[in-house]
């Protein structure tokens, strides 16, 4: 709602001076507003994507099992499906075959 206030502030976006018309406007024009929204809005998702982040754990669901797929021993050591074939094949790991199961 307007008034016949004018007060002097300062844009939390910009650091301008300006005359607002109310006594909660926070930003000097729609331009700011919109910026500061945006920038919100990315500072959520990256809350949330840290917050996901943190409360998953590397590859320590399949630390404690004696027998790995190749697609679980992959994401345990950080490196590729492919990558593990290729160790298997040269003899870097040890496999055990059931049936037609690595």
């Amino acid at each position: 709602m307007s008034s016949n206030i004018k007060v002097e502030r300062i844009c939390e976006w910009c650091g301008k001076k300006f005359i607002a018309q109310t006594t909660v406007t926070r930003f000097c024009s729609k331009r700011c507003a919109e910026h500061s929204y945006k920038e919100r809005l990315r500072q959520k998702k990256m809350a949330v994507s840290n917050l996901e982040t943190a409360s998953v754990p590397n590859g320590n669901k399949w630390r404690d099992k004696d027998y790995l797929t190749p697609t679980q021993a992959a994401d345990l050591l950080g490196i590729g499906r492919m990558s593990i074939y290729r160790y298997i094949r040269n003899g870097k790991i040890k496999v055990v075959r059931f049936q037609r199961k690595t």
